[in-house]
């Protein structure tokens, strides 16, 4: 199909071209938003018991007890995250491969590299 072309340099350009449409075609994409004040070891049982924290809040008239066991039960889950994120930190750094050191090193300081533009 595209061993007509002479030139190595467009045979992989119109190659790699073809391989990222059919990607693009198959592969989801799922949209996720990230805020600047986000910090990376939030996940979604920190957000369901902050929910449940400011619940407890509301009802503090009828339920005193509620709202102290929501904090505790809020910290025991932020701390659990955070020993989760940490062994995933650290786990970049554990093996023997460099390659992925290095892909930690960019998750940890959020620098992004250039993607390659697709041949035209």
């Amino acid at each position: 199909m595209f061993r007509d072309s002479s030139d190595g340099i467009k045979y992989t350009t119109s190659v790699t071209g073809f391989i990222n449409k059919c990607i693009e075609e198959v592969v989801p994409t799922v949209a996720v938003r990230t805020y600047p004040n986000q910090k990376p070891w939030i996940t979604g049982n920190i957000r369901t018991e902050l929910k449940g924290r400011t619940a407890a809040f509301k009802v503090w008239d009828s339920n005193p007890e509620a709202y102290p066991k929501s904090c505790y039960a809020l910290r025991q889950t932020i701390k659990q995250a955070k020993r989760q994120y940490r062994a995933k930190i650290e786990s970049y750094y554990t093996g023997n491969d460099v390659c992925f050191m290095w892909q930690g090193l960019q998750t940890i300081t959020l620098q992004r590299e250039a993607e390659p533009q697709a041949a035209q």
